[in-house]
């Protein structure tokens, strides 16, 4: 469920990463219709096994190879800024070299 917490957010953004916008709720009202929704409509919840089984082989969420390499970059430019004695400031690994 969509919320100000962090784990809401954090768990909206994983659903949203694996091409999941439908299991994203708004309400505890909403939540649970759509739980009641998936334990009643088994091909729709077949459906999102399938999509989570795709998005293991195609997400960058399960890219732990990339994951790693990018936060190794994204440590090695920090450590680059604090040596040089520059403030801390955003890092996009994407525009790191490699």
């Amino acid at each position: 469920m969509r919320g100000r917490h962090f784990a809401s957010r954090v768990s909206s953004s994983l659903l949203l990463a694996m091409n999941l916008p439908e299991l994203i709720t708004t309400s505890p009202t909403e939540y649970l219709a759509c739980a009641q929704h998936l334990a009643t409509h088994a091909g729709e919840l077949t459906d999102i096994r399938h999509k989570i089984a795709e998005s293991r082989m195609s997400s960058a969420l399960f890219d732990t190879k990339q994951f790693t390499s990018d936060l190794e970059r994204a440590y090695r430019e920090m450590w680059r800024h604090y040596v040089m004695g520059q403030r801390p400031g955003a890092i996009v690994v994407s525009d790191l070299p490699v």
